[in-house]
Parts: structure tokens; sequence; C-alpha cells
């Protein structure tokens, strides 16, 4: 539930900004020094990391030789790594990924170079097996109807090296990880790395680290929060339940009036449209003068930011 938590903390960061005179000007950390949140942060972090695979509790992402790669491609938006019974479980087809050899990423598309320190890696792309089942002696746990691996425990019976940090932060490789070499800073860089873009992995690192948030102090200084309230904040998201497949009704239900057809689970895009559709809006966008206008527009606003 730690996306609360984010909107908590940026809700109240700009209610404080809010309320200030607009002449006090904070001084940005230094950007050379790998602080968390800054410009030198990620490739600092990314580079203590490098040759092994990272994990971090709660998370949609893990790290393998330094690239980001979702954990699942079946369940893009829940599949985050999951603490229990002190082991930490991953989706079948990222704990595939353990211990395999040489493994190499796909190149990002020319176009999309300008973000390529923002990629994000399939499983399959890495050459991951969806239907994987690990060793008997490995421990499973079933989450979402699938089972789901204990990956220090699989890292181990494949001979790596599995170094724990007290945060939860999971580093397998050839070699133990040293987690305090580097320094604190550089630790929380690494942990900053595993933020999704609906909840910090930490957010007191962001609170501590960011100067605004900083000077705002935490949410909890602005808005009253008993303990138990706390508690569920900080602890899983609600899992409701959903009614079974088998009770599914599609009598009647015309689908060729959705205009496309259904992708399988885990493909996207897949609400309005279809990655098949895909060269035919771009053919239409690009042959209208609506079409050729907005797409100057869009490349100029990337350009002045996400890009930039």
């Amino acid at each position: 539930m730690k996306s609360k938590a984010l909107f908590l903390t940026l809700f109240s960061s700009f209610a404080s900004l809010a309320a200030e005179d607009g002449k006090t000007v904070l001084p940005p950390p230094p950007q050379d020094q790998g602080l968390p949140y800054t410009r030198s942060s990620q490739a600092m972090a990314l580079a203590k990391i490098e040759g092994g695979i990272t994990v971090f509790p709660g998370s949609r992402y893990g790290y393998i030789n330094a690239l980001r790669v979702r954990l699942d491609d079946r369940d893009l938006l829940r599949a985050a790594a999951l603490a229990r019974d002190g082991m930490l479980f991953v989706p079948p087809s990222f704990a595939s990924l353990v211990g395999l050899r040489d493994i190499k990423a796909p190149p990002i598309p020319a176009d999309l170079t300008p973000i390529a320190n923002r990629w994000v890696y399939s499983p399959a792309e890495l050459g991951a097996k969806p239907d994987f089942t690990p060793p008997p002696e490995v421990p499973t746990s079933r989450v979402n109807d699938r089972p789901w691996v204990s990956i220090t425990h699989l890292a181990e019976s494949a001979g790596l090296v599995v170094s724990r940090h007290s945060s939860g932060l999971v580093y397998l490789g050839k070699r133990p990880l040293d987690f305090d070499a580097g320094g604190q800073d550089l630790l929380e860089s690494v942990i900053t790395l595993f933020d999704t873009p609906e909840k910090f992995a930490d957010p007191d690192i962001a609170t501590k680290s960011i100067p605004n948030l900083t000077r705002q102090g935490k949410w909890t200084n602005h808005v009253k929060v008993t303990p138990e309230q706390l508690a569920v904040l900080n602890g899983p998201e609600t899992e409701w339940p959903t009614a079974p497949k088998e009770s599914y009704d599609f009598h009647g239900f015309n689908q060729k009036l959705l205009g496309s057809k259904v992708p399988p689970p885990g493909v996207y895009p897949r609400l309005l449209f279809c990655p098949e559709d895909v060269p035919m809006l771009a053919a239409r966008v690009k042959s209208t003068t609506v079409g050729q206008m907005s797409l100057i527009e869009m490349e100029h606003l990337l350009q002045k930011s996400f890009w930039d």
C-alpha cells in the first residue's frame, strides 16, 4: 500500500509549497556523487549491482546484469516480488532466468534510444520460460493461482551466492555483494531503482533526499494517523475477490463489434486497440493534417520533457 504513501507524500509536498511565498529557492544536491534522485544516481547504482540479479520486495522490476526487467509478462500491474515466510518469491518466468549464462538483451529500437535508461525488458525477451518448474528442493508458494518460486533457494541450487540486506534487498551473483561499500547514499540509490510509476520502493528515501520533500517533512507530520492506520497503509495491497472464469457468460456477445481481436493475456495495448492495429493507426495519423500537427506537437513536448 505504499502507493498511498506516495500520493500523500506528494500531496502534502504540493500543499506545503503552495503555502510558501515563492521566494525561497532550495539549492539542489550535488548531481555527481550518486545521491538518490540525482542525475548520477542511476548509473552509479547500476554499476554496483552489475553482473548479478537484484530483487526488492514489493517491486514489479528486477535487475539482471544491470538491465531492468519486469517480473512477469502475464500480470504487468500486480506481479511484484513477494516476501512471505522469510523467503522472497517471484513469478516462474523471471525465476527461469536465474542461472542462465550469456543472457543477451535485444537492441532498443533506434527511435527510442533517447529513453534507453528507462527501458524495461520483458522476461521473454531475455529467454525466460513462462511455465518454468524449479527443482523439487526449491520452495514455491501459490500466488495469483500460480506457483511462484523462492528466488534465493533457486539461486543457491544453481551455485550462486545470495547476499541479503535488512531493507529486503537481495543480490544473487557469483560473488557476495558488500552492501555497505560506497556508503549509505549509494545503497539507497540502489533501492530507488525499484521505484515504480505508482509507488516508491522506500518513501523515506525520497523524503530525505528530495529538497522540497525534506522541507515539508514526512506526510505524517501534517496528517493525523493512528498506528493501526499506518500499518494498513504499509501492509500488502488488498486482494479483492473476482468472479471465477467458469462463471463468465458470453452468450449473445458479438466479438466482431470490438473491431480488433482480443490479444492473449499480458499483451498490450489491449483495451481500445491491439498491436496489430498500430500500423493502421500510425498511417492514419500521418495522412491527415490534424494528425501531422499533433505529431509535431508531441515530439516537441517529449524533447522538452520526457526525453530531456
